[in-house]
């Protein structure tokens, strides 16, 4: 058996801290108003050390699954323990509406008055107050502004039936046929406005087919539909469909082979105490609850969706997602990024999305026509990353 130990950060004497963007949400208010934030804890597991260890030592993505899990759950529970006391007591008086405790990152989404949030701002266990993240669907591009060479055309009889131009165009059908690698026996997810699992080029290999749904589908929008994926925007099964749609005759998704699973975080009709993408990402990490097993976690989630820098709230490289990001990796999941249709401007990428600090963190995904030589697509966002550095070439 494989032991390895997390080291985890020592708590700082100092208190913590607002961060700039929701100190001046508060500026503006009365003590008594209400407000919604994440209270990010001092002590936080040394995942990126942890991560190390476990690829030096050759373990195994189920062992390395549990051990991710596992440290971070166990350090979530120590170090909230007496906040969560302070905030159930503050809750009876009134101070506080609610609370949402996460270990995928060791904070508190936390909505209570201005006065209660500053209070806590000054706790040593406290590193910092954040603000609520207020995420935005990337749209598709109409019909009308496709370039020529994207429309849907005749394609060569494969397979797996008529394939869209796109996949040849990415060598997506040479790695089927030559590497015998389709998606088959892998599992793959997207946190979007969710997924029509009576799409016929979707339905049949939706995982809670054959598995509990709980662990295939989250309603995190809480649209009312616990136990079926469903889609009422419509923007989560179009992207199903690029990532494993397959029907009778037909093939449009990269991976048909694989089994799916989905959450609706990004596609929200109620305000809720928590906050659906840091739910999500839990979620993601360990769906049926239980980190000793590993059959359950996805290999790959989608995310077609950023925050947006000029809302004043957000800076253009704001880094308080990159340790859930990095923490559900570490667990087992790549976490892959739509570049975005706000091209052609240069630097038009959203934030996670343009996160530039190693060669694969929040790897982005362009447009390029279908037709060589495969020019990009005049919509695409597009790099250099706003955040500088020797990674900052994006789309990769």
């Amino acid at each position: 058996m494989v032991i390895i130990t997390a080291a985890v950060l020592a708590s700082n004497v100092t208190a913590g801290t607002i961060a700039p963007g929701i100190e001046d949400l508060l500026s503006g208010k009365e003590d008594h108003e209400i407000v919604k934030v994440l209270v990010v804890m001092q002590d936080r597991p040394d995942v990126r050390t942890l991560d190390k260890n476990l690829v030096l030592q050759g373990v195994l993505r189920a062992s390395r699954h549990r051990s991710v899990v596992q440290t971070l759950q166990r350090a979530a529970k120590d170090s909230q323990r007496d906040l969560l006391y302070t905030l159930g007591t503050a809750k009876a008086a009134g101070g506080v509406v609610g609370y949402v405790p996460h270990w995928i990152v060791n904070g508190i989404v936390l909505t209570a008055t201005v006065a209660t949030v500053r209070d806590i701002a000054l706790r040593t266990d406290v590193e910092r107050i954040e603000p609520d993240l207020v995420p935005e669907l990337i749209e598709p591009v109409s019909v009308k502004e496709i370039p020529m060479g994207m429309h849907r055309q005749s394609a060569d009889k494969d397979a797996a039936g008529f394939v869209t131009p796109g996949l040849p165009a990415i060598n997506a059908d040479r790695v089927w046929h030559e590497l015998g690698i389709d998606g088959t026996g892998a599992i793959v997810a997207n946190m979007d406005s969710g997924v029509d699992v009576n799409h016929p080029m979707l339905t049949h290999r939706w995982r809670g087919n054959f598995a509990p749904a709980a662990e295939c589908w989250q309603d995190h929008g809480d649209v009312g539909s616990p136990d079926v994926p469903v889609d009422v925007y419509g923007h989560g099964t179009h992207v199903m469909g690029t990532i494993t749609g397959v029907g009778s005759a037909d093939t449009v998704g990269v991976a048909p082979g694989a089994t799916w699973i989905a959450t609706n975080a990004i596609w929200s009709t109620s305000e809720t105490l928590d906050n659906q993408v840091i739910a999500a990402f839990e979620w993601l990490a360990d769906p049926d609850g239980d980190p000793t097993t590993g059959d359950d976690v996805p290999d790959v989630v989608q995310n077609s969706w950023g925050v947006n820098p000029s809302s004043g709230v957000y800076l253009d490289c704001d880094t308080r997602w990159y340790d859930v990001i990095d923490n559900c990796e570490a667990a087992g999941v790549v976490v892959l990024w739509s570049a975005g249709n706000e091209g052609p401007g240069p630097g038009s990428l959203r934030t996670p999305p343009n996160r530039a600090d190693t060669p694969t963190s929040s790897f982005s995904i362009g447009s390029t026509r279908t037709s060589f030589p495969y020019q990009l697509s005049s919509f695409s966002a597009r790099g250099p990353s706003q955040c500088g550095g020797p990674y900052a070439i994006k789309p990769e």
